[in-house]
């Protein structure tokens, strides 16, 4: 339970949004940058800015040489944090800028403005700030201008989590940075970069872009920056198991921190002492939080002091040294009352409770407990949450309470498993704005691409007219390449769409699973209750033995009703399952990657009719498949419908090796039938694959859907292949002992479905000299309406 806190340091990328306002050394080794870019001496005046900037103003230079000296004086005030002196050279600064309309200073001016008053919760206003300064800077041609202004946008949108467009403008602030080869600005605009990749769990790319950075950092005077860079490095390192490394990144850092920049060694004293820590270096451990909790006195630094004194409870309780444990311990909870605003307050509570109850002080232990599970409540702290049921529930166990422990361990359960549905939310929502950022971009791509195909196949005419053959091939190639480019972005947004698909399913049935879990948990609890009143009841004697066996009656039917009710969400649960099962093996990633390779190969032959036809083909199933498949019914025509499809494309693959039929009786009303989704394409799969193309000749495949009864289909599957002998015996040489789970699947649905697997039959045929010609496969399958048209 005494685990180990570790929060500034676990996320080395959350310090960087707060460069500009946290510490004044960072801004001014940017002033000095600016001052140096302007060839002007810097004039770190402590007084007398009134007078300095009635100077400037009375120089007699010309406006945007004026703007550009009080947009660097402004920001060294900002740095210095003399916001009254910094608010009137920003204000003298905009009015400088806009008479000169020089398009690089009036985004100078937004940029000093924006870095005055940014906030990492800034709304609107400050977002239509960044994007004027962004969009006057484009149109200037100030490229230290630009690739700030594109960098505190990055900076912007990646606070608010808004990651694909803070990817875009970091992105943009690079392209311009190497036109420029100014390495302050490539350190920097690399370092944001680690930053919005890490937030997309992009490890690597981060760790490329942060060593990126410390290549230049490691050549200038910006010391925070490069403590800031070794810092994110080792933790990368670190969290990736490259331990080694990872005490490497620590070691720079700490040395660094040591000789260039002090204040930045807290962070760095932790870094040493989570290495420590984690590498069961107790001692060591020991030392460097010590010297970590010197540091925060120092430089008044205590945002992280907790840190220090849970981690150091929890070693000197793994030493058995108890006595000191118990005050550092004490000292956490001392400190939780300060922390409010923290996040992780529970979590302290719960290990000082994991504490009381190893020296068995269970009374205690409780009452702390209860308080960490009530602030991490409050805190909305899933994991702490959890953390504290679990403790409860061992607490209550050490006091011999077993039924309350045993309710604990049982809500811990369906806890963890409410929190996995959550972070299940998460990554779908996630996904959600993924795809829409996506599906934008590709909308854009395919505009321009459909403008610049109406041009090629203009400028393609006329060449043809004048008889360029050469000019009106390269024009027809470019044509190609541009409709591949969208057929490819069209199938990859289709392939998101169907991921994001696929999560709901799997969260739905999370949800359905979680449910029936806390549905056994509420008839546990009515059961041991009424077992206990039942108990009860005997002692009163004769009289109320009679009311006892009245009541034991009932409650044997309610457990039967109850039980019933069980079974029954069961078979739903197992049906959802099956229909999630069904569907990745229809829709399997080798069927999406044959298609795709299919349509390459078209394109590559230039038979882009065919390419054209499959790909219509294909997109008219996918989209006929994701529909069926979120109902538990669907109708007949919409079947028969996408079976079509799907034999078509199969057709279109193997050049038409074999033909097939569809029946379907004229007394069925198809619009107004119903049946469960995908089915019968299973079967008609496994005809195809492994009769008819293992056959030497053309087959066929042959369809048919007969009316029986009023509520029930007759449907048959016939092919003229191999058989199912040689075909086990051809797939056996290839895929050795792989079976067809997709028909296995379909089959286990068809018995739920019907209550027994009498209604499901395959049949080997033969010829007249007994040879094997084929296979047929019947179904009975119960419709919903069946009535004659």
């Amino acid at each position: 339970m005494n685990k180990l806190f570790y929060f500034s340091v676990a996320r080395p990328g959350r310090c960087f949004p707060v460069l500009i306002r946290r510490k004044r050394s960072v801004l001014f080794i940017l002033w000095t940058v600016f001052s140096l870019l302007a060839g002007q001496p810097l004039m770190a005046q402590e007084s007398g800015w009134a007078d300095t900037l009635k100077a400037i103003l009375q120089s007699g230079k010309p406006d945007s040489l004026l703007a550009q000296e009080l947009g660097d004086k402004a920001f060294f005030l900002t740095v210095q944090r003399k916001l009254s002196d910094a608010d009137r050279f920003i204000e003298a600064q905009a009015l400088s800028a806009r008479k000169s309309g020089n398009k690089s200073q009036m985004a100078y001016a937004i940029y000093t403005s924006a870095v005055r008053f940014y906030t990492p919760s800034a709304g609107d206003t400050m977002l239509n700030k960044l994007k004027e300064a962004v969009s006057l800077s484009e149109q200037g041609s100030n490229l230290l201008i630009r690739i700030k202004s594109y960098r505190l946008l990055a900076q912007y949108y990646e606070t608010n989590s808004r990651i694909e467009e803070a990817k875009e403008a970091i992105g943009k602030a690079l392209l311009y940075a190497g036109q420029l080869k100014d390495e302050n600005e490539m350190a920097k605009v690399n370092l944001t970069y680690g930053i919005v990749l890490a937030r997309t769990e992009d490890q690597k790319g981060a760790l490329e872009r942060y060593i990126a950075a410390i290549s230049y950092l490691e050549n200038s005077v910006d010391f925070r920056s490069l403590a800031v860079a070794y810092n994110a490095v080792a933790n990368i390192l670190f969290n990736s198991k490259d331990i080694d490394k990872a005490r490497l990144y620590y070691q720079k850092n700490l040395s660094h921190c040591r000789r260039n920049y002090k204040p930045y060694l807290t962070t760095a004293y932790l870094g040493m002492a989570t290495w420590h820590y984690t590498s069961q270096s107790l001692d060591s451990a020991l030392h460097y939080y010590t010297l970590a909790d010197s540091a925060m006195q120092v430089f008044s630094e205590f945002s992280r002091l907790h840190v220090v004194y849970t981690n150091k409870a929890s070693i000197y309780q793994q030493l058995g040294r108890m006595d000191s444990a118990a005050v550092y311990h004490r000292k956490s909870i001392d400190l939780a009352g300060q922390l409010s605003k923290l996040g992780f307050v529970g979590r302290m509570y719960v290990n000082y409770a994991s504490f009381l109850l190893k020296i068995s002080e269970l009374d205690s232990a409780l009452k702390t407990v209860e308080k960490g599970y009530e602030i991490a409540t409050e805190e909305k702290d899933e994991e702490g949450c959890w953390s504290a049921l679990k403790q409860k529930a061992e607490i209550l166990f050490a006091m011999r309470d077993y039924d309350g422990a045993s309710h604990y361990y049982n809500l811990t359960l369906q806890y963890k498993d409410s929190v996995v549905l959550s972070e299940k939310r998460r990554e779908i929502n996630r996904l959600v704005e993924e795809y829409e950022s996506v599906r934008k971009q590709s909308e854009i791509v395919a505009l321009k691409n459909e403008k610049r195909i109406q041009l090629l196949e203009i400028e393609k005419q006329q060449a043809i007219i004048h008889g360029n053959m050469e000019a009106a091939r390269q024009n027809q190639s470019e044509i190609d390449l541009l409709n591949k480019e969208n057929i490819i972005n069209a199938l990859k947004l289709q392939q998101q769409k169907e991921e994001i698909d696929r999560k709901n399913m799997e969260a739905r049935a999370r949800e359905q699973d979680l449910s029936l879990s806390r549905q056994r948990e509420e008839l546990k609890e009515r059961e041991i209750e009424q077992q206990k009143n039942s108990k009860y009841m005997i002692i009163g004697g004769s009289f109320m033995l009679v009311l006892f066996l009245g009541m034991a009656f009932n409650q044997y039917r309610l457990s039967q009703k109850r039980r019933a009710e069980s079974e029954k969400h069961q078979m739903q649960h197992q049906l959802s399952e099956m229909k999630i099962e069904a569907l990745r093996a229809q829709m399997n990633p080798h069927f999406i990657f044959n298609a795709l390779n299919s349509i390459n190969r078209y394109i590559i032959r230039s038979d882009k009719e065919t390419a054209s036809d499959y790909l219509v083909k294909f997109s008219k199933l996918m989209r006929l498949v994701l529909e069926n498949s979120r109902s538990t019914s669907v109708t007949l025509q919409n079947e028969t419908e996408a079976l079509r499809l799907y034999i078509e494309m199969e057709q279109l693959r193997f050049d038409h090796k074999f033909d097939y039929s569809i029946s379907i009786d004229p007394l069925i009303d198809r619009e107004n039938t119903s049946i469960p989704p995908l089915v019968l394409q299973p079967y008609v799969e496994n005809a195809i694959w492994h009769g008819l193309l293992n056959k030497g000749s053309k087959g066929r495949v042959d369809i048919s859907i007969r009316l029986l009864g009023e509520d029930r289909l007759f449907c048959i599957i016939e092919d003229n292949g191999v058989g199912r002998e040689r075909a086990s015996e051809l797939r056996s040489q290839t895929l050795g002992s792989q079976r067809s789970f997709g028909t296995e699947i379909t089959r286990e649905r068809i018995k739920l479905l019907n209550g027994d697997d009498r209604h499901f039959k395959i049949i080997d045929l033969y010829d007249d000299q007994k040879n094997p010609s084929g296979t047929r496969v019947e179904i009975t399958l119960h419709t919903i309406t069946a009535q004659a048209a």
